[in-house]
């Protein structure tokens, strides 16, 4: 499987003989495609545009969401975040806290210089963003986040000074 952001993508995909693609929408945490595409309008362009089988991913958290791919010609979904708060997850206890008191408006998509990512918002990506506004490069923001941010942010107690995706 091969996960896409497209109908070109998917397109591509299918020609280098992969077996399924997952279309991840904008709506999706960490990484996402460059044309930020929602995920139930993707479903269908992509379904109608390859013969092999689409998963979903991106904000589907419930049974009403996987309803809804599988309505749109998803024949599964995946899903990542929703299993960050279980216990046998090694998260730290804070980040699966600030995940699960998310509301809809606590996340910020960052990096689109780089590869567009969506984070729970928090001073580091505050500062991000306001790095990526004031026309930093590309290599000034990998600086800025560095090796070890994201880390800091999942598996720390300082949430504030991580990437919380």
């Amino acid at each position: 499987m091969h996960v896409i952001s497209s109908v070109k993508q998917a397109q591509i995909a299918e020609t280098c003989k992969v077996d399924a693609v997952i279309a991840e929408g904008v709506e999706a945490a960490a990484h996402l495609g460059f044309d930020e595409l929602p995920l139930f309008s993707l479903i269908p362009q992509v379904f109608d545009a390859i013969s092999i089988p689409v998963i979903a991913a991106g904000g589907i958290v419930d049974a009403r969401g996987v309803a809804a791919a599988l309505s749109l010609g998803a024949e599964g979904v995946q899903l990542g975040t929703r299993f960050v708060a279980v216990k046998e997850n090694i998260a730290h206890p804070k980040y699966k806290q600030a995940i699960l008191e998310a509301k809809d408006t606590d996340t910020i998509i960052t990096c689109r210089k780089l590869l567009p990512t969506r984070s729970l918002k928090t001073e580091s990506t505050q500062r991000l963003l306001a790095l990526e506004e004031s026309g930093a490069s590309a290599d000034e923001i990998r600086n800025f986040l560095g090796y070890s941010r994201a880390r800091t942010g999942q598996l720390s107690s300082y949430i504030e000074r991580g990437i919380i995706s």
